[in-house]
């Protein structure tokens, strides 16, 4: 049975102008349908991902989101709670009010809870102390591990990979398994396993709603392997083409519930629905034709994690999906849809030149909407949306269920950069409402942040353009004001009713004439007139090579708004200002910098590292350098520029500062007075009042590359000691 069957199908009228066709493209269309039967399911399967693959391109099967680095995965914002005794403390930087999003430290007030590579587990630490509560073991085969902290559970998240090599067990991709793991921790010295949840397929992304309702988005790939692997080895040693098993028992990704209660354990296997169960959201031929599509059972999951045994509810639908957008009554889904050689505006069974007809391929954003409910998840609408989101920050949700999403459509022309960005604002049923294009023709999208009826983004070619987009008629998006500025920044937050912060870099012209980055810059904006926002303070800490993991993850900035003061990790390079080498750096620092901002001033209150070089570094940096003292060769030899004459040991460090990289400042925490800074070696304490003396420091075994082969199985003992 054809998939277009079933498909809907629209297109535009198109007049013939002389001997050429003027026809426009069609407007893409969407159907979501409910597969009838088995056979159904599988013959749609067989007809969709060999023509989705046809041909064997490269890029044949879904072009790149554009992302901040996932996304860089995508960026949220430290906000501040209090616990039971009104202490501040840390949160993890959400975007979404109420919508918690998962991370790799997080505090309750009382423990602190830190996912160490090394040890291949999340720990608990006392606060107070330091001292080590708790080791939650975490196999070494699950990527990319998150957890989150909510009445009296931590809930793990991660993807597990096993050994199975997929080309031998069919064609479809069975070997990643999407792991929710809820743990008891009441009693976090006691922590236990209660409950555990695998699903095949990659874990895309999970947010968690204040009332304990997950939701989780799991995406199955299928693999075709005539495009990477057309032969293989058959059972007698000769090569054989693979053979693909279209059975709806092999495409139907399977979900195992195990239980734990006093030592007993309960598991329950399934599909994760039957035939009747499954939907799809396809396109009609002609888009199907035309655009990209990676063919993907993406499944959003929901559960109320307060429940010991709550049913699972699930939408199953044969689409594509790569970030998501959850608000308390909305799932968005959204990827991107590329046409890696153009879209032809030939209309469908008709002959035309293609000269005249091809047009520069393109990148899109394919969104759907799913409206939720505690109890059920209900599909509203997919529309395709020009150009590429940056990253999470690039999608919001207003209270009358518009979606509004930026995009960014890069392309160069004899040269010249000739991107733009655009704004498109879709109704609570699909319709595009409003719609702001071309803004900052040429600049590159660097950030965006939606605040109540208010856009503020930010482009960049040379300078930095901060403009304020007012959406309060979603109609009618109306660009308010607009402000240059050397420099950009990649990540804005509030600062209060009036102000916003805004994160970045610094810039310059180098000796060829480009602009290159410079330090951090740290910003405050006044906004308070919306139509001529300015800069009222600005900071910039370091020199060219500076950077700061918030800048590409704002779960990593953290602002302690009680005392108006900005907790950044950085690595900061002080230019020897060689104008032969802009890049050279004559000192270095890596760590934290404590910033306060007030609409007075920006400055820098206090630098912690975790870094202490050696004793012997000279000894260390000479013996290095002796090899370049004497040229046996003959031939012109490289001298690093730390071993030159005039070269001193702090050029030396910062040269080879990421020889040190197990000791870098990565994360901060704060409850109180206290300060906890985080690496991949260690936790340290120390106070606000006395940044420079630790108070308790815990120490962490540091990653071991030897790649231990991946287990599939981790008894429950090993998982928590």
């Amino acid at each position: 049975m054809s998939y277009s069957r079933y498909l809907l199908v629209g297109f535009l009228s198109i007049s013939v102008i002389s001997t050429s066709f003027a026809a426009t493209t069609p407007e893409p269309q969407f159907s979501y349908h409910a597969f009838a039967s088995c056979s159904e399911l599988e013959s749609t399967m067989r007809d969709i991902l060999p023509t989705t693959y046809s041909d064997g391109r490269m890029y044949k099967g879904g072009g790149i989101m554009m992302m901040a680095e996932d996304a860089r995965s995508p960026a949220p914002t430290v906000s501040v709670s209090k616990s039971l005794d009104t202490t501040p403390k840390s949160d993890t930087n959400i975007q979404v009010k109420g919508i918690d999003e998962a991370d790799t430290v997080k505090t309750d007030g009382k423990y602190v809870y830190s996912y160490q590579e090394g040890e291949h587990a999340i720990i608990i630490l006392d606060a107070k102390t330091l001292a080590k509560i708790k080791t939650i073991r975490v196999p070494t085969n699950y990527s990319n591990p998150l957890f989150y902290i909510t009445k009296n559970k931590l809930i793990l998240t991660a993807t597990k990979y096993s050994q199975t090599n997929i080309y031998w067990k069919g064609w479809y991709n069975n070997s990643q398994k999407s792991i929710i793991a809820l743990y008891d921790i009441s009693n976090p010295a006691r922590a236990s396993l209660v409950r555990s949840i695998e699903v095949d397929g990659s874990l895309s992304d999970t947010r968690l709603g204040d009332t304990g309702i997950m939701t989780a988005v799991v995406a199955t790939s299928y693999w075709m392997p005539q495009i990477y692997r057309p032969y293989f080895l058959d059972t007698t040693g000769k090569m054989a083409r693979p053979t693909f098993d279209y059975s709806s028992t092999n495409l139907i990704p399977r979900i195992s519930d195990m239980s734990y209660s006093t030592g007993k354990q309960t598991i329950s296997t399934r599909g994760v629905a039957d035939c009747s169960g499954m939907r799809s959201i396809l396109p009609d031929p002609w888009t199907l034709k035309n655009y990209n599509l990676n063919p993907t059972l993406t499944q959003i999951l929901r559960f109320d994690t307060t429940i010991p045994a709550s049913l699972i509810t699930s939408e199953i639908v044969l689409s594509d999906a790569g970030q998501i957008h959850v608000t308390r009554d909305s799932v968005y889904l959204t990827s991107s849809m590329w046409s890696p050689r153009g879209t032809s505006t030939c209309p469908p069974n008709a002959k035309c030149a293609a000269s005249l007809v091809y047009n520069p391929g393109t990148s899109n954003t394919l969104v759907h909407r799913f409206v939720v409910t505690n109890a059920t998840i209900r599909y509203s609408y997919s529309k395709l949306v020009s150009g590429s989101s940056l990253n999470q920050y690039s999608m919001d949700e207003n209270a009358a269920g518009d979606f509004r999403i930026v995009t960014t459509n890069s392309s160069w022309s004899g040269g010249v950069n000739t991107s733009s960005t655009s704004l498109s604002v879709l109704s609570s049923t699909g319709r595009v409402i409003g719609k702001l294009s071309d803004i900052a023709p040429g600049e590159n999208f660097q950030s965006s942040r939606f605040i109540g009826d208010r856009l503020y983004l930010v482009t960049f070619q040379q300078i930095d353009p901060l403009f304020v987009i007012s959406l309060t008629d979603s109609r009618k998006p109306t660009i308010l004001g607009e402000l240059k500025m050397p420099g950009y920044s990649t990540y804005l937050h509030p600062y209060d009713a009036n102000r916003l912060i805004g994160i970045g870099y610094d810039t310059q012209v180098n000796q060829w004439g480009s602009t290159q980055n410079g330090g951090v810059k740290i910003d405050l904006y006044d906004v308070s007139d919306i139509a001529h926002p300015k800069q009222e303070r600005s900071l910039v800490i370091g020199d060219i090579g500076s950077s700061s993991y918030a800048l590409w993850n704002p779960k990593q900035f953290v602002w302690y708004r009680e005392k108006n003061l900005l907790l950044l990790p950085v690595t900061l390079m002080t230019s020897a200002n060689d104008k032969t080498n802009t890049y050279l750096s004559k000192a270095a620092f890596q760590g934290l910098v404590g910033i306060q901002i007030t609409p007075d001033q920006i400055a820098e209150k206090f630098r912690i590292t975790h870094i202490s070089p050696p004793a012997n570094l000279a000894t260390i940096w000479q013996k290095e350098c002796e090899q370049y003292k004497i040229n046996k060769t003959g031939y012109e030899q490289y001298i690093p520029d730390y071993c030159k004459i005039g070269a001193t040991l702090d050029m030396y460090l910062a040269n080879t500062i990421w020889n040190y990289s197990s000791d870098f400042i990565s994360r901060v925490l704060y409850v109180g007075e206290s300060l906890y800074t985080i690496g991949t070696s260690r936790i340290q304490m120390q106070s606000f009042a006395t940044p420079h003396t630790q108070i308790a420091t815990q120490k962490f075994k540091i990653q071991s590359y030897n790649f231990p082969m991946p287990i599939d199985i981790m008894p429950i003992s090993t998982m928590v000691r």
